[in-house]
């Protein structure tokens, strides 16, 4: 289990400025103030849209916390969207290499061939729809994983170099809490929602000035305001506009 450091509280380092109040578990009013940083879904930055993809049914909270507050969850359409978008890209690369060299399209009439490519674009596409996310007015539960948000102990940020959480050259967030449990996405991901930021964001900051350890540029983005843009792919990680 890690620990905070007991020397600072949430009054006491001047870095992070005042802090809006913490919500209450149940109700998660008061309801924070919008986070810095947001680049998520332009209509998902109105106070009353609910969410931007909407789950079958409300999920479950982790063991002894309180209520969902907001929950999202790529829509079927995002989904079949990528795997068609996969498709045509394979179909394309595959004319190109038949004609070259063959002179023909004859690879297309190969059933090996086609089921390649099917298979290839599910393969693709359905980790996409694994991208769920619920957040509790001091939880956050990403992809089966969760962490309480106001009991952080490690903020850290560093590039997405692999492509592996939403695009080579993302910025991802990795957040583990005193009890160990570990967050580790693309801050994208993160943005779905206007509200899933903003009471994400109130803990982090909640978190440091209670001694939360900051690594990589997470100091940058949570000391002076600075939170990266979600769309910052192939860019550097901070944007100051």
């Amino acid at each position: 289990m890690r620990e905070l450091d007991p020397s600072r509280s949430p009054r006491s380092d001047p870095r992070v400025g005042s802090l809006p109040p913490r919500p209450d578990p149940g109700t998660g009013l008061p309801r924070p103030p919008h986070a810095p940083g947001f680049a998520g879904d332009p209509r998902a930055k109105a106070a009353d849209w609910e969410t931007v993809g909407r789950l079958t049914k409300v999920p479950g909270p982790p063991p002894d916390c309180g209520r969902p507050l907001v929950w999202y969850r790529v829509s079927w359409r995002t989904t079949l969207r990528t795997a068609a978008v996969v498709v045509i890209v394979l179909a394309l690369v595959t004319g190109i290499v038949s004609l070259t060299r063959t002179g023909d399209l004859a690879v297309f009439t190969l059933v090996p061939a086609g089921l390649g490519i099917v298979i290839t674009a599910l393969q693709a596409a359905l980790p996409v729809r694994r991208d769920r996310c619920a957040v509790g007015a001091d939880w956050l539960s990403y992809r089966g994983a969760w962490v309480k948000t106001y009991e952080l102990a490690e903020i850290t940020t560093r590039t997405d170099g692999d492509g592996s959480h939403g695009g080579s050259g993302g910025v991802l967030l990795s957040l583990t809490d005193t009890d160990g449990r570990t967050i580790e996405t693309g801050f994208a991901s993160l943005q779905q929602d206007r509200r899933v930021w903003d009471y994400l964001y109130n803990g982090i900051r909640h978190s440091v000035a209670s001694g939360a350890q900051l690594r990589g540029s997470a100091q940058q983005y949570f000391l002076v305001g600075l939170p990266p843009r979600a769309n910052t792919a192939g860019r550097r990680e901070a944007d100051p506009a």
